[in-house]
């Protein structure tokens, strides 16, 4: 314990030693009251001293009793004193910072529930707006809504309408910052075969060029040889086709198709 706190951390070594819920009540009689008195401070004193040692903390406690004319000290009266006068020597704004006594302590209670009942009341009251606009969003009449609440009803769909644009602003935003650009290798793919790509094909082969002279000399030479065929009259009765300037011209003729021969009409079984 510090010198700018000594009742408020007595106070606090005091609620530590209380291992069960105990009610805070005035003790009637007298023997009782003395007999817990004594006990209380006798262990106040066990754990200021357990205080100073574990933390390395100057600490001292002065107890007044009604029935006793001189308090008991601990550590001792100088070490007390020169504490007491260390901690007075501060200025005033220090010596209260964390000073406190039943009244402030209770002031300060009543201020903390006094804030509490106040936000309730203003989250009962954003309730009871956000009914209302539910209410007319469903068709349900709002025209006997008083002036306050129509005034505190608008109040709030500005609020709701502003939220709105914030949270599409927020999301327009995070769709821009994520959308990726794809690189102009990737946004176009070119054709393939077989998975090869076009550009990676072997070129064509050239073209060669064919001398068709030879062939137009055969053609001519078959149409020449056509004209001097003879008439049918004209044919050996062995049925041997003449010969034109000792030009076989059944040799320049193709052979005849050779007919297919159904082996198993040939067959005869007994």
């Amino acid at each position: 314990m510090t010198t700018e706190g000594l009742s408020h951390t007595s106070l606090q070594v005091a609620t530590t030693m209380v291992k069960s819920k105990v009610e805070l009540a005035w003790i009637s009689d007298d023997a009782t009251r003395r007999a817990t008195m004594k006990k209380r401070r006798k262990e106040l004193m066990k754990e200021l001293w357990k205080l100073s040692v574990s933390c390395d903390v100057e600490a001292c406690a002065v107890v007044y009793e009604p029935d006793e004319q001189v308090p008991e000290v601990w550590p001792s009266a100088n070490v007390a004193r020169g504490l007491l006068v260390r901690f007075m020597e501060l200025p005033e704004d220090e010596r209260r910072r964390k000073l406190t006594d039943q009244e402030v302590f209770l002031k300060q209670r009543l201020a903390k529930l006094v804030e509490q009942l106040k936000q309730k009341e203003f989250e009962n009251r954003q309730l009871e707006l956000r009914i209302m606009m539910r209410n007319g969003l469903m068709g349900y009449g709002i025209d006997e809504l008083s002036i306050e609440d129509s005034a505190a009803l608008t109040w709030l769909i500005d609020i709701k309408l502003k939220e709105i644009c914030k949270k599409r602003e927020e999301l327009v935003a995070e769709r821009l910052a994520t959308a990726v650009i794809q690189p102009p290798s990737q946004m176009y793919d070119p054709p393939s075969v077989d998975g090869i790509p076009m550009g990676v094909l072997p070129p064509p082969p050239p073209r060669v060029a064919v001398d068709l002279s030879h062939e137009d000399a055969m053609l001519s030479h078959l149409l020449s040889v056509t004209e001097e065929v003879p008439a049918a009259e004209d044919c050996d009765p062995l049925g041997e086709f003449p010969s034109v300037d000792g030009t076989d011209l059944m040799g320049t003729l193709p052979p005849p198709p050779v007919p297919a021969i159904d082996v198993e009409d040939d067959l005869v079984f007994p």
